[in-house]
């Protein structure tokens, strides 16, 4: 098995992982964009249940309530951010290693890491995020109080996406990592 790969197959690597969650962030849109204007929910039963049957609309004041409905808009802020262009951002750094610098080849192995752990930590911390923002607004619209949506609805979804944001971290800290080699390093494509 090769220790490295191709700076320029790395970077297709995360062009690809781009527009895939390019595309995921299309398809998670359609429920804010057909969303119902009405202002008022029944009390929602705190189960998958519930997203099945209003998916894929959704009240718009779910996403709009103050707290913690806001967390789905900025899960999905965060989405476009690290999970799209972030994407793009290290396809374009791996692509200019090559084109530019005539680094032809990096490590497999921590640019496999960097990908998976960055495509895993993006998921794992947004898709937490937004339960905590769609399961929260519903029930902050639905007459529950803060603190009590805090302590028992949205309570759980904490630590996945503090584990997921860590996984993220520590992804792009080995993106970082390996270019840095690879700047730095004798070419070798073994």
């Amino acid at each position: 098995m090769r220790i490295t790969v191709e700076t320029t197959k790395v970077a297709k690597r995360f062009v690809y992982g781009g527009l895939f969650n390019a595309l995921v962030a299309c398809i998670f849109a359609i429920p804010l964009a057909i969303a119902s204007d009405s202002s008022v929910i029944e009390p929602i039963d705190q189960s998958i249940v519930y997203v099945l049957q209003t998916w894929p609309v959704m009240p718009f004041p779910v996403a709009a309530a103050d707290f913690p409905g806001t967390w789905l808009f900025l899960s999905y802020t965060l989405f476009l951010i690290v999970g799209c262009l972030g994407f793009f951002f290290w396809a374009a750094v791996y692509y200019m290693q090559s084109a530019l610098l005539g680094k032809t080849h990096t490590s497999r192995v921590l640019s496999a890491l960097h990908f998976i752990l960055g495509f895993a930590g993006v998921y794992a911390a947004v898709i937490f995020l937004f339960t905590a923002g769609f399961f929260g607004g519903a029930a902050r619209l639905s007459g529950i109080q803060g603190a009590a949506i805090i302590n028992t609805l949205i309570s759980w979804t904490v630590i996945p996406t503090a584990i997921g944001m860590v996984l993220g971290v520590l992804g792009n800290l080995l993106g970082v990592i390996n270019n840095i080699m690879t700047f730095f390093g004798k070419q070798v494509s073994i």
